[in-house]
């Protein structure tokens, strides 16, 4: 057959012999005779000789390029739940299922003389005309917009979502898959975020998570369906347009991450900028909200104040805000059990992120920064983990040395360059410590600290939110002390004649 067009940058090497395609309601492109979009499953075909010698090498290479056809797949068909694909060759065949797990297959089966009917099913199979055979969700359809609907039940209820946008799009075939989409309930046109993601199955589900932080003010209510409904709370912190904004969706977000951790026992353990969002409308706050809301608790755990977690689920987040300590335990593959210090670090490294992939603004523009030096070191957080590491250790030692300078630009002002540094001689100070006296355990530290010190007693876990969260406080009072001095000063200008002066702003960012 011809090619095919892949879904994305990484495409197939080749397209498959044989596309089996579809039409129906899980189906969005029903028009189109050639497309991943359309296909129910794919067939490839090979001669024996090709396998006669090095018989595992080719196989290898026919298995590669069969996982990328179910790439394609799952990328055309997001809410699909496995694929079958066929190698066949003139004597034998093989069936192959993937799904997020991985990938089964069959032996090597002869489908010749007495063995046909083998081919005839397998074939039958392939081309069913159950959606739910060929691993489609059936609670799921396309409408003629091309948006998926979503039949799901609440309160014993049936509710239908229909999609506005895609949000977040995770295109690994394997693994938890992790889909966003913005979705509204036909029946009273509410928007919700609608989360799909295969979760492992000895991992404490996150409703059940969620259950253990609800009702803490900056943590987002989750209602858990079929998929999980979260509702809206704005957008990641990344977008926020005005610097007191950021650092105050940032300490709302630690406020709730300290009290999920110190008096629910939940360890988030997955900080990162699009896991933090700022309020839909921070000057009308409803009740109970924050500035800042902290969402996606799929890694988090729930942590036994008494026992060792030994047996935790402990995949780790992303990496471009990982802790030191977390890097370092990866780049020599060792255990480590991520603590709540690595957490708080996290936050730190989502506010670096933001303050030198941005600028201030010049007379309410939002300016990117364009020091290319610098946006190469901070592409070094997504390198390899020591690189990361490395890059990382040196900039907190620069904040304890009050240098902070050297890596966030002056253009900040020196109220944040100020709070920069402190805070990061806070983490300078944990590493140093822990380097010192690694905590031996995975008990909570609430019960036994993560490091300790000889010179003193050592910080309780409330201690070390505190110093954080004073830090914040501190510098969100100094900069509105600013703004107010600075609007003073104009006012005065304006009255005594001087006319409008241009003035420094209130730093404001937005990607």
């Amino acid at each position: 057959m011809s090619w095919v067009d892949a879904q994305d940058e990484d495409e197939t090497t080749l397209s498959p012999d044989f596309l089996v395609t579809g039409n129906g309601p899980q189906f969005r492109y029903q028009d189109h005779e050639k497309a991943w979009s359309c296909c129910a499953s794919f067939i490839d075909a090979h001669r024996t000789d090709d396998w006669a010698h090095n018989r595992r090498e080719v196989e290898i290479d026919w298995e590669k390029q069969f996982a990328g056809y179910a790439r394609q797949c799952f990328i055309a068909h997001p809410t699909r739940i496995f694929v079958y694909g066929l190698c066949i060759t003139e004597t034998r065949l093989r069936l192959y299922r993937y799904d997020r797990c991985g990938a089964l297959h069959s032996e090597w089966m002869s489908y010749r003389q007495k063995n046909a009917h083998l081919l005839v099913r397998v074939l039958l199979l392939l081309s069913s005309s159950k959606a739910a055979d060929l691993g489609f969700d059936e609670t799921v359809v396309i409408n003629e917009g091309g948006k998926h609907v979503f039949s799901m039940r609440k309160e014993d209820q049936p509710v239908r979502l229909t999609e506005v946008s895609l949000l977040w799009d995770n295109m690994s075939l394997f693994g938890r898959a992790t889909k966003c989409w913005k979705v509204v309930d036909e029946s009273n046109k509410k928007t919700y975020v609608l989360k799909q993601q295969f979760v492992d199955t000895q991992q404490v589900p996150e409703h059940e998570l969620l259950e253990e932080v609800k009702g803490i003010k900056g943590v987002v209510k989750d209602r858990f369906l079929y998929r999980m409904i979260v509702e809206e709370h704005g957008q990641s912190i990344k977008y926020v347009t005005d610097v007191v904004l950021l650092l105050k969706a940032l300490r709302d977000a630690i406020t709730a991450h300290k009290e999920a951790y110190i008096d629910r026992g939940v360890l988030h353990r997955d900080i990162s900028a699009n896991n933090i969002l700022y309020a839909k409308d921070p000057t009308n706050l409803r009740e109970g909200k924050g500035y800042g809301n902290l969402i996606d608790f799929e890694l988090s755990i729930k942590v036994n104040r008494t026992t060792s977690l030994c047996g935790q689920y402990f995949g780790t987040g992303t990496r471009l805000f990982h802790s030191i300590s977390l890097l370092e335990s990866e780049a020599e593959s060792r255990d480590y059990h991520q603590g709540y210090l690595d957490d708080l670090q996290a936050f730190f490294w989502v506010l670096i992120w933001i303050l030198i992939k941005m600028l201030p603004p010049i007379q309410c523009v939002p300016r990117m920064s364009t020091d290319i030096q610098q946006l190469k070191r901070l592409a070094s957080f997504e390198s390899s983990p020591l690189d990361a590491a490395e890059r990382k250790g040196g900039w907190v030692s620069l904040c304890s040395e009050g240098r902070a300078f050297k890596f966030i630009s002056h253009e900040w002002g020196p109220e944040i360059l100020e709070f920069v540094g402190e805070l990061g001689s806070c983490f300078h100070r944990h590493e140093t410590a822990k380097s010192r006296n690694p905590f031996p355990s995975a008990a909570v530290p609430s019960v036994q600290p993560e490091y300790s010190t000889t010179e003193q007693e050592a910080p309780t876990p409330s201690d070390n939110y505190d110093e954080v969260l004073t830090l914040f406080d501190n510098v969100i009072k100094e900069l509105g002390k600013s703004d107010s001095a600075i609007k003073g000063s104009n006012k005065r200008r304006r009255s005594s004649g001087q006319g409008d002066v241009e003035r420094p702003q209130t730093p404001a960012l937005r990607s």
